[in-house]
């Protein structure tokens, strides 16, 4: 997969931040899809965006403040 990005230059609270929109935490930082709100069964661990290099699943507070990246994601087989 390959990622093209353009970073805001101002944060977002994470509340504004739209299903299915990328953001990273920090420039130059992983860049992360925001996917709705999910809990693991038997524990408390909650899950709301993906890692899109690793595909490793995040669950980020709401008192956060991200940077929305503008993409453009290609997927070749």
């Amino acid at each position: 997969m390959k990622i093209t990005r353009k970073t805001a230059k101002s944060l977002t609270p994470w509340d504004y931040v739209g299903i299915g929109q990328t953001f990273v935490e920090k420039p130059g930082g992983p860049v992360f899809l925001k996917t709705a709100e999910f809990f693991e069964q038997d524990s408390d661990d909650h899950y709301n965006s993906v890692n899109l290099e690793t595909g490793e699943l995040v669950g980020f507070m709401t008192d956060r403040y991200v940077l929305i990246v503008k993409s453009e994601l290609t997927v070749e087989e």
